[in-house]
């Protein structure tokens, strides 16, 4: 998925993928360029990012910053971001709201300014079917767990 956003969102210079597991932790399912993991372990240390806002259950689903380096929401993401040369992101939120706890965002980097509305319907489109990969693959490991057999610890020793 993050390899098809840069092909098909037109002005994608990187992508990431955010994910929220159960205990509320986010992290970077794939590996990713250094340069995008800076972007996204900002947010995840400081608390405040476009991928934790649209990965909030709770939140919007959508961050869109056109301008970094003017007036950011996200001043320690937005100085990283700049200082890499970037000056837009794009986070949609993965994941339907119905699956309490799980969350996640498709995360666009561009340049200043570059992403077009085009560019955010096509992300919102990738989101979606990220989304639904990653349901398929949650139901798959419940159907797994739910087969698998239930060991239980040996009886002690009778005396």
């Amino acid at each position: 998925m993050v390899a098809a956003t840069t092909v098909v969102v037109p002005h994608a210079r990187l992508a990431s993928i955010t994910l929220r597991d159960l205990g509320g932790r986010y992290f970077t399912p794939v590996e990713i360029p250094d340069i995008t993991a800076d972007l996204d372990d900002v947010q995840y240390r400081t608390g405040s990012g476009s991928c934790l806002d649209a990965a909030d259950p709770d939140g919007p689903a959508y961050a869109l910053d056109q301008d970094l380096a003017r007036s950011s929401a996200w001043p320690q993401f937005a100085a990283v971001a700049t200082a890499h040369g970037l000056g837009a992101v794009l986070s949609t939120g993965l994941l339907p709201a119905q699956r309490a706890g799980l969350s996640g965002a498709l995360n666009v980097y561009a340049h200043r300014g570059g992403i077009t509305e085009t560019d955010r319907r096509r992300a919102l489109l990738l989101a979606t079917h990220a989304s639904l990969a990653l349901q398929h693959t949650h139901t798959a490991e419940i159907a797994d767990l739910e087969r698998a057999p239930i060991s239980t610890a040996p009886s002690p020793p009778a005396t």
